[in-house]
């Protein structure tokens, strides 16, 4: 499954703008190019509103909360808006995608998979009246038919069934990642203990992914806190310090480290390599 295009309506600023992420080149990098102010940013926040991915969640949150709602409203009528937010994705189903798409919902109905086409559009809806939010809904276009667990004959899908069906594909639409200019500003340190806010949250959360990599048996606790809280090095800082340096243990600690160096080197690189389909360690 991978998005092809997506509409946006009524979000902020947007009143009607498409997407399109088909290239006839076979891009996997697009850019969005435009003036200060000119909505790149409320394109990207549209987009990642869709369906957004739980870490970028942590640390820029997301307008798909209802407290959050009214952040998305059109500006020129914030208090008056009547009508739907819409953020419409055409996404490509692959065969895989279509048996998993015909299991049975709500164990009352299953979705005739003669009837699922090879693209569907769906959409993220937010209703509101007189600028007060309504409802939040998702729904799927096409005509769909849908089979009772003892029917044997398709008939056509209810609106009840359509908007079920319509969480059903949003339950395997890939996640979208969305982090604004701070990603490019690490912090001065990361607390490898339960301490700091979302943002660190997150990198203490990227690092312990970093240390698993490849299946590799390293934990932040294990193998790098409890080697420096251990009972021998509770002592005042000085003596801490020559008790460590004649200690294994920090060398057993850069080993961790290294593995960790090494591992953001490869798959950062590597994965780069792939976007530009070149070696890009020169740049």
């Amino acid at each position: 499954m991978r998005y092809l295009s997506f509409r946006i309506r009524n979000f902020k600023g947007i009143k009607d703008t498409v997407v399109d992420l088909r290239s006839v080149t076979d891009a996997n990098v697009f850019a969005l190019v435009g003036l200060n102010e000119s909505g790149k940013t409320t394109i990207l926040e549209a987009i990642h509103t869709f369906s957004p991915d739980f870490r970028s969640l942590q640390v820029v949150g997301s307008s798909q909360r209802s407290e959050n709602y009214e952040e998305i409203v059109p500006k020129h009528s914030f208090s008056t808006f009547s009508g739907n937010i819409s953020i419409e994705a055409t996404i490509e189903i692959s065969a895989k995608d279509k048996i998993w798409l015909t299991k049975f919902i709500d164990k009352k109905f299953r979705v005739d998979p003669k009837s699922i086409p090879d693209t569907i559009k769906t959409s993220f809806e937010v209703t509101f009246s007189r600028g007060d939010f309504v409802r939040d809904y998702r729904t799927v276009s096409g005509d769909f038919k849908v089979l009772s667990p003892n029917g044997k004959v398709p008939r056509p899908i209810s609106d009840e069934q359509r908007e079920l069906f319509a969480e059903h594909i949003y339950q395997i639409t890939p996640d979208i990642s969305y982090y604004p200019t701070f990603i490019f500003d690490f912090p001065d340190k990361i607390w490898l203990t339960d301490r700091g806010g979302g943002v660190n949250r997150f990198y203490r959360s990227v690092f312990s992914d970093v240390l698993a990599y490849g299946g590799a048996d390293f934990d932040i606790k294990r193998d790098i806190l409890d080697r420096v809280r251990s009972e021998g090095f509770v002592l005042p800082f000085l003596e801490f310090l020559n008790a460590w340096r004649a200690s294994s243990n920090k060398d057993k600690i850069r080993h961790v480290i290294f593995h960790a160096q090494k591992t953001v080197t490869d798959v950062v690189f590597g994965r780069w390599n792939d976007i530009f389909r070149e070696d890009a360690r020169g740049k």
